[in-house]
Parts: structure tokens; sequence; C-alpha cells
């Protein structure tokens, strides 16, 4: 006999409302990967080893780091986009990514089309750093040596990053030009800042502050709008000589889009767990980080809001924007902004690699308003 439409219709749900659900209790059964598209050493590596091993221990299966660094975190994303979409490879990501989407033409992935979040978890101010053969103290002090020399300082950076990005920012803001010399990555550009080669970093505070402790680099000012709790004896850039000038880092972890719903609820659920418990907020506080922890509805309202800080000068548009000789870019899905973009000028220099189509392009952060 043929059952109704109407019952036919609520069968099918539940039989899919218990599929979920037996998705959920049953994952995971093997390890899970976990992306950074970065090299090792940087902020987002850090981050991710200080999450993985508690989620490994409270999903019980072992949470794998894998290292895929290069094109400002782009290959490891391409990486994560193609894989099954099970819940068993997972990617960190940063406003590096977002960047992609107007630095590099031919991506393979559309980060609004072929994701979907997890969880925020932590959020870091950069910190401006010299080594110690720069015969500079303070922000004023490196400012008029550049002004005195323009052209002649490096600055570590990696092409598409965001010591990339704030480095600029901070030379359009400060109306100064130093070099980049680009490395892969946050922890081969520290390297390089320790050995003298490129003598000037912004880099996340986590990377930077064990260095500036032992005094093989020297610490200048932090990148974020109010002084760290970790150091605060260290002025910003914006108090030092050049005002308005906030940038800060943030991290999260995205899914491949079509993951369940039900998977994904599971890893949010297990990562608030960490990012709220004492033992990760004390780690992150002590390398001046915050934690970040939202559940997915919070995530999602983000965008909603227009508002809230959680990272470097980023503007919440939630799709792509162009205006003319300009190109804006969008955090991924817009869930994890604030309150400014980056736009890139044609007319404008930005060193090395990052030519298209016979001009250069310039990125800054602009205050942004949006209805």
């Amino acid at each position: 006999m043929k059952l109704p439409y109407k019952i036919r219709i609520a069968f099918g749900v539940t039989l899919g409302l218990s599929a979920a659900c037996a998705v959920a209790q049953n994952y995971p059964v093997k390890p899970v990967r976990l992306i950074v598209p970065f090299s090792a050493g940087g902020g987002a590596d850090l981050v991710a080893r200080l999450v993985a091993t508690p989620l490994g221990e409270r999903i019980g299966q072992q949470v794998i780091v894998d290292n895929r660094g290069g094109a400002g975190g782009t290959l490891g994303t391409e990486i994560a986009a193609k894989s099954a979409p099970d819940g068993y490879s997972l990617v960190v990501t940063t406003e590096n990514l977002a960047a992609g989407l107007s630095l590099y033409t031919k991506l393979q992935f559309d980060l609004l089309r072929d994701f979907t979040p997890v969880i925020l978890l932590a959020k870091t101010p950069g910190l401006l750093a010299v080594h110690p053969s720069l015969p500079v103290k303070s922000v004023k002090e490196l400012l008029a040596l550049a002004k005195a020399s323009p052209g002649k300082i490096n600055y570590a950076g990696a092409v598409g990053s965001t010591l990339h990005f704030d480095a600029e920012l901070f030379k359009t803001m400060a109306k100064i030009n130093m070099v980049q010399i680009p490395y892969n990555g946050t922890g081969p550009a520290v390297i390089g800042a320790l050995s003298g080669e490129a003598p000037v970093i912004i880099a996340p505070t986590l990377a930077v502050l064990p260095h500036a402790k032992s005094g093989r680099l020297r610490a200048l000012a932090i990148t974020s709008s109010q002084r760290s709790d970790v150091i605060p004896e260290v002025p910003t850039v914006a108090e030092s000589g050049v005002p308005g000038y906030d940038a800060a880092q943030w991290y999260g972890i995205l899914a491949p889009a079509g993951t369940a719903d039900a998977v994904v609820a599971r890893l949010n659920a297990e990562c608030l767990k960490i990012v709220r418990g004492p033992d990760f907020t004390a780690r992150l506080v002590r390398d001046a980080f915050n934690s970040a922890g939202l559940d997915a509805a919070g995530i999602r309202r983000i965008p909603e809001k227009r508002s809230g800080k959680v990272g470097a000068g980023h503007q919440v548009v939630g799709r792509a924007h162009r205006v003319t000789r300009h190109r804006r870019y969008v955090a991924p899905f817009g869930f994890f902004g604030s309150d400014s973009i980056f736009i890139a000028h044609p007319s404008a220099d930005w060193h090395h690699d990052c030519r298209r189509g016979g001009k250069s392009a310039f990125w800054r952060a602009v205050p942004t308003r949006t209805p």
C-alpha cells in the first residue's frame, strides 16, 4: 500500500536525521588531518599544535598537523578544498587566505563556496621588532632612519601574507620606503630577521616575543590599538608615531563544504571546550594571544553585525566587491573580520613578485562602512 505523501516526507526526514546523528556518534573512526597551509614555527602552526593534541584526546583519534606552506597559504588550502567532506581533513585559516582571493587570479578553490567554518580559535597582535645591529630603539627612530635612507632598509616578509600586508600598511601610513625580503612563511622570516639579513619584521607576537626577551631582536611596538597585557612596557605603533595603525591576526578552522552538520557541530563543541579551558587560555595569554572561541551560531552572526573586531582590520562584507581601479578582498566566508578592508591600487608599488598585468599592486587597510 502506498503511504500518503506527507507521511513519506516525514519518514524521509526522520531517516535523514537519524543518519546524521549516527555519523556524529560514530565520528571519528580514524585519525584526523589538520592542514596548516603555512610553514612550521609560525603563528598558525603554533595555534594548530596547541589545539591538536587535546582535540585528539577528546574525540578519541589522533589529530595530525600537516604543514603545507606556500603561496600565502593557498597551496595547503587547495589541498583541503579538494579533500573529501567527511570531517577527516580540516584546515587552519587566517586572513592570509582571504587575501588570496584578490592576490592570486587562478585559484583552484573558492573560500565562499568550498568551505564551512568550524571555529574561530584565537587572535593576536603583531610585534614590530628590529635586529640589534639596526641603530634604532623606538618607532620614531626607525622612521627617521628610513626617511634618511629610503629603500636601503630591508624588512622580512612573505609575499601575500600578513607579514607582507602589515609591513606595507606600516610603510604607507608612515610614508617611508623599506624593501621586502620575501621568505616562505613566518618561521623563515623570523630567521631572516635574526640573521640581520632583513633587520625589520612585523610578525605575530608569539613568533617574535621569545627572541625579543632573549635580546636577539629588539621589540619596538605592538601592532594592536591597545598595549598587550603580556608586554605592557612595549608601546603601540599608533602611539609611537603612526596614528591610527591597528593590525592583528586571527586563526580559525575550516572544513570542506558538504561536511555533515553533525560532524561540524561535534568538532565545534569539542574545540570550544578546549579554547575556553584554563590550560589553553593560559598558554595563549602567555604568548600574547586572546582566545576567541565561537560556536557555529556566533560565527554566522558576525557578518550580520558587521562589527566586533576579531582580527586585523578586515571588513566583513561576505562577498567579493570591486570598485573602479581597486580590488577589495573578503575575509573567508565573511565570518572572521572587523571594520576595514584591504585594497589593492594598481598605481602603487608592492616590490618583488606581486606584479600583475605590468602594474604592481600595493595593499593598505582603509576604513570603510557597509550598510
